[in-house]
């Protein structure tokens, strides 16, 4: 198949080079891989230099930092998955036609949208659904949940479950893969915007993430409901072998009921959690606010830095915590090292890895998941958060601001049910008051008055009292 007319190379259709940040490239150099991290403005001139490489991967989300961590995320333009059609018999020895034209009419079949580009990266497609405008970092979650939902309804196409991560880098567009010494290229471009897509100034299909997210989910709820009954049936077996095994810690009891072991059951995924990401948000505010951009002082390293393994591993985003932690660590406590790193969150790595595993602790004799867990109260005591350092955060709130946060969520509720402000109502009532005096001097029945109103009669009875 040709390559499909588009107007720029690929990446610049998500990467915009206006914009401030990193993103990564990865190139292969004999036996070792290679990465820069390359500011947006620099994009075009090294994607010039590298044209018709080998070998030569991207990043598809860009970073404020350059550190291709989760953590350093900036934004992310574009959703995707990575296809390994190649290890899919029914795949494996059909034509880059045949699989595009499956792919596409699966999508059309079972109400996917339609994706902005698809790329053959030498072996597999690389399917990618723009986005109308950049998802901020701290929408990370929901981003995710896109990722897994898009990742589980294209499994039967050989979705990577390794490729789904925010970091994750991908062959780049008009480079060769020495694996099929094939040239990366777009094979498939939308010509027409549907389900409340759009068409951005540079010609490209992308869709309001929201509304691209809210059908996904959507979809994703169906298709766990159709796949539940198989999924228990499969994961039975291996499920108490695996806690037995593998959770003899003297701090975790395993308890039966884990997911398989086995590698050919697809198990679900997990949902992240938009709390604990905002809580990592909340302690690089809370060292900000405090003056700590070079590190903190000796006393709240260790609790920062525990602190935040602990919401990431809660958090579910990315598979290998230990780098991510690092990363966050040397914001924290700049000068440690990576011994003193793992000694601080080895406990926190060991429960994710539990968690994953589907593993259970009793815990005041019930069945609870093994990784750390904080009530609000407990994060704003050890802390020691203050109200004013409260109104810059979104979730370690002193139960203070917490309530005058709850207050105006309901006052905006009832504002926006048709309750008015008090002030809003003396002045609209005056207003009515003086009408209704005016009314009554001109000779005008008091029936009459409240009609014209929209009040009742006993109301103007009222205003002509006062």
């Amino acid at each position: 198949m040709a390559t499909v007319a588009h107007e720029q190379p690929e990446p610049f259709y998500y990467h915009d080079v206006g914009r401030s940040g990193y993103i990564a490239l990865l190139e292969q150099h004999g036996n070792k891989k290679h990465q820069r991290m390359v500011r947006l403005s620099g994009l075009a001139e090294t994607i010039r230099e590298i044209a018709g490489a080998r070998d030569c991967w991207i990043s598809q989300g860009e970073f404020f930092r350059p550190d291709r961590r989760v953590v350093n995320l900036s934004r992310m333009q574009v959703a995707f998955v990575d296809l390994d059609t190649y290890k899919e018999p029914r795949l494996a020895n059909v034509g880059l036609d045949s699989q595009l034209g499956q792919l596409l009419t699966f999508c059309y079949d079972r109400q996917i949208p339609e994706p902005s580009f698809v790329v053959f990266s030498g072996r597999g497609l690389q399917v990618k659904w723009l986005f109308a405008a950049p998802v901020p970092a701290a929408a990370l979650p929901r981003w995710t949940a896109v990722q897994r939902t898009l990742n589980m309804l294209l499994i039967g196409f050989g979705a990577d479950a390794q490729a789904m991560d925010a970091s994750r880098v991908l062959r780049l567009d008009g480079t060769v893969s020495s694996r099929s010494n094939e040239t990366i290229r777009v094979v498939h471009c939308a010509a027409t915007p549907t389900m409340g897509a759009e068409r951005l100034a540079n010609g490209a299909v992308a869709y309001d993430f929201d509304t691209l997210a809210e059908t996904l989910l959507g979809l994703q709820r169906d298709e766990l409901a159709a796949q539940n009954a198989e999924r228990t049936i499969r994961s039975a077996h291996d499920s108490l072998a695996k806690a037995k095994r593998d959770a003899q810690r003297a701090s975790l009891i395993a308890i039966p009921g884990g997911l398989e072991e086995n590698p050919n059951v697809k198990s679900s995924p997990l949902i992240p959690s938009q709390l604990a990401w905002d809580r990592v948000g909340d302690l690089r505010t809370l060292a900000r606010i405090r003056g700590y951009d070079g590190g903190l002082p000796p006393g709240q390293r260790n609790l920062f830095v525990f602190l935040s393994s602990c919401f990431l591993a809660q958090a579910c985003l990315v598979r290998n915590l230990l780098p991510e932690i690092a990363s966050l660590a040397n914001e924290f406590s700049p000068s440690w090292s990576q011994s003193e790193i793992v000694s601080c969150v080895s406990s926190v790595i060991a429960r994710a890895q539990a968690a994953a595993n589907g593993e259970k602790v009793s815990f005041n004799g019930m069945q609870v998941d093994a990784r750390y867990r904080f009530t609000n109260s407990t994060l704003v005591d050890a802390l020691q958060v203050t109200d004013s350092e409260a109104l810059q955060l979104k979730t370690i709130l002193p139960k203070s601001e917490a309530r005058r946060r709850n207050t105006e969520r309901h006052a905006a509720a009832r504002r926006q049910n048709g309750a008015l402000r008090r002030n809003v109502y003396v002045d609209r009532a005056g207003g009515r008051r003086d009408r209704a005096i005016e009314l009554s001097n001109a000779g005008v029945p008091r029936k009459s008055i409240a009609k014209e109103l929209g009040v009742s009669v006993s109301a103007v009875h009222g205003y002509l009292k006062e």
